[in-house]
């Protein structure tokens, strides 16, 4: 199976009850509609019989980029780079989730390699 999702979610939740989210010292307040609404679209999008094929149709270049240490587990984001035939999947050592707060130079490293790659593509 390409992604079971309930794996996912206990795997994250379980994550963080016990190491937490490192935000980087930033404190925002979410809108409490985005993750309901995300959620919805996601499940529906899911489910599309095609979706798959597609994504591993995709001629464009595209890099997935996740922190080592992010309390959601990584492998759906290997799983999606691997698929697609121009995918590639970057981690950067020892960024949580909010790798934009506290790596931000590797992750505008790796943001820039991979717009490289795009222009290289065209």
């Amino acid at each position: 199976m390409f992604v079971n999702d309930r794996t996912w979610s206990e795997a994250y939740h379980r994550n963080r009850d016990t190491v937490g989210e490192d935000l980087g010292g930033v404190v925002f307040t979410a809108d409490e509609n985005v993750n309901p609404e995300g959620n919805r679209s996601w499940r529906e999008y899911i489910k599309r019989p095609a979706l798959f094929r597609e994504i591993a149709d995709l001629p464009i270049p595209a890099t997935l980029i996740n922190g080592s240490e992010d309390i959601r587990p990584n492998w759906p984001t290997r799983q999606l780079a691997a698929l697609m035939p121009n995918g590639r999947y970057v981690e950067i050592a020892g960024a949580a989730h909010t790798v934009w707060l506290t790596h931000a130079a590797e992750l505008r490293t790796a943001v820039r390699e991979a717009v490289a790659r795009i222009r290289q593509a065209e």
